[in-house]
């Protein structure tokens, strides 16, 4: 969710990420749901699985990337999220190409 919440990503990264969140809280609210835990305790992590539904929604509604890289034309745009998605797909650790992307942008910006 940090990389959706970034915004610095092409369009179809961004899709195949928020696939794997919506696939992800499936899990969640089916686990949550699931007959063997104690009602208090489903109770608490449908509420959990719903504030993050909420904000997963509002990730998905708001455009990041027009924020961060506003003061660019269309075309460099373009060329910086698909350079800032070839870095999350090259990558095996997501934590650190976040890292690697928040300083790129720092300097850009």
């Amino acid at each position: 969710m940090k990389v959706l919440e970034q915004g610095a990503i092409s369009n179809p990264l961004k899709k195949e990420l928020q696939n794997e969140v919506s696939v992800s809280m499936n899990k969640l609210s089916t686990t949550a749901k699931g007959d063997p835990l104690p009602l208090e305790t489903r109770e608490k992590l449908l509420s959990k699985v719903d504030n993050l539904s909420l904000t997963v929604n509002q990730l998905e509604l708001f455009d990041h990337s027009e924020d961060l890289l506003a003061n660019y034309s269309p075309q460099k745009r373009g060329i910086y999220q698909n350079i800032f998605s070839l870095i999350y797909e090259c990558s095996s650790n997501r934590v650190v190409a976040q890292k690697l992307v928040d300083k790129i942008l720092l300097r850009l910006t």
